[in-house]
């Protein structure tokens, strides 16, 4: 006997309209080997947010699967995603200058300090 095709679409539409399913994003993560299956330590902004254990098998599977997914969104869109490394070394040359800057507050009547400012100059062509 045949199994029904899975209608993923649905599955992934249920799954996101479900308020009990909890939703996060991330952006960036660590990825460990252990003896039996991966763990992902998924970051946002540096601060751990979740942890997942994943078996070899299944994150194979998901990696082919992400894979597939980006190949085809750049092929339809004509972008090609950089990862965070490649964003990293294209922006080696970005410098940060750190320079106060006084604002005046109406309402204080006195000056107040940023602390940071950041200036992006372009990589230099050669």
């Amino acid at each position: 006997m045949k199994e029904a095709p899975v209608d993923y679409n649905a599955l992934i539409q249920t799954a996101v309209q479900d308020s009990n399913i909890p939703k996060i994003y991330v952006n960036g993560f660590i990825v460990s080997t252990a003896l039996s299956d991966f763990t992902v330590v998924m970051q946002l902004n540096g601060q751990t947010i979740q942890v997942m254990n994943v078996s070899y098998t299944s994150l194979k599977s998901l990696q082919e699967a992400i894979k597939t997914s980006i190949d085809n969104f750049e092929k339809k869109t004509g972008v090609s995603l950089l990862t965070i490394s490649q964003i990293k070394n294209a922006l080696i040359d970005t410098q940060i200058e750190h320079k106060p800057i006084e604002i005046l507050k109406p309402d204080v009547k006195r000056a107040i300090e940023v602390e940071q400012v950041e200036v992006i100059k372009p990589k230099k062509k050669n």
